[in-house]
């Protein structure tokens, strides 16, 4: 999956760098450990993201 997407670290992103970063595609929203970010990453339709959202 690349489309060259670029990634930014979430807004509720601790201080200490313990964050995820989040990249947002036509189709997908991308999820990966900021420390970690080549150890791969979660893919949500926009739909499931947004539900997930709701219950944050």
């Amino acid at each position: 999956m690349n489309e060259n997407l670029e990634w930014r670290k979430s807004t509720y992103s601790a201080p200490n760098n313990s964050c995820v970063e989040l990249a947002v595609g036509h189709e997908v929203v991308l999820v990966r450990d900021s420390k970690a970010p080549d150890s791969g990453e979660l893919s949500f339709s926009h739909e499931q993201f947004a539900a997930f959202r709701r219950y944050l």
